[in-house]
């Protein structure tokens, strides 16, 4: 059975000579969530980034079974959605409406089409009547939630966010973890809020100068203490907490 991702001993070097992943290999299935965790630079955000079609390395990455490549990049990017760490790198246009429905528009959708893939989007995080709001007035959590609907619009295959709660207060941090637990797609999260992945992921991948370290079921691998600091991390609070109660 193909695979919805895979990397396949997958390479990428800066221009300035860093060696950002190196022989990165992971795949994702149909309706997974998978949380990719490690230090800073351990190449998080660039496997996103290739992952989307917006930077080249060698190696391959597949996007269920088709190999992506420059000549396919624009179709392909299509079916990954991206939402980057701050919202205002992906927020430019006067309103909430025009940001939700720019992707689709460059997409080549009629107008009916994409005004409903506008109301729908707008739905799934929960801030309809937010159309002719600026987003650049909004709170920092529905300036989250509606990046998310700018790429929820094109109706991806996958999404992908890279520190989805950076900067949120708990009430937006809850509130986004609850809208992405709703939501019926196969989705990858990059970042370092591991309580988020233990909740929400079926599956963490730890990532360590640009390689894969370990992968498996998120409480397994984060209640490893040894593997954690190796790999300069932490065990999350509720899973030290547990330890601590059974001792």
């Amino acid at each position: 059975m193909t695979s919805l991702i895979e990397f396949e001993n997958y390479t990428y070097r800066y221009p300035d000579g860093t060696t950002a992943l190196s022989g990165f290999t992971m795949n994702v299935e149909q309706r997974e969530r998978v949380g990719i965790v490690g230090p800073n630079g351990a190449g998080k955000t660039t496997a996103l980034l290739a992952l989307s079609g917006l930077i080249f390395g060698e190696g391959t990455i597949r996007i269920d079974g088709e190999t992506l490549q420059k000549k396919n990049g624009r179709q392909l990017r299509s079916r990954v959605g991206l939402v980057f760490q701050n919202p205002d790198d992906q927020l430019f246009m006067p309103t909430v409406y025009e940001d939700v429905v720019f992707g689709p528009k460059n997409l080549g959708w009629n107008a009916a089409q994409v005004d409903k893939a506008a109301k729908e989007a707008l739905d799934a995080v929960e801030l309809p009547g937010y159309e002719q709001k600026s987003s650049h007035h909004l709170s920092s959590g529905e300036k989250k939630r509606v990046a998310i609907a700018t790429v929820l619009a094109m109706q991806p295959d996958i999404l992908v966010l890279d520190e989805p709660t950076t900067n949120l207060d708990p009430h937006a941090r809850r509130r986004l973890m609850q809208l992405l637990a709703s939501l019926e797609i196969s989705t990858i999260i990059a970042g370092h809020d591991l309580e988020l992945i233990l909740e929400l992921c079926t599956r963490a991948v730890i990532i360590n100068n640009g390689a894969v370290i370990k992968t498996g079921e998120p409480k397994e691998l984060f209640q490893d203490k040894l593997l954690m600091e190796e790999n300069y991390l932490e065990v999350p609070y509720s899973l030290r907490k547990v330890r601590e109660d059974v001792y």
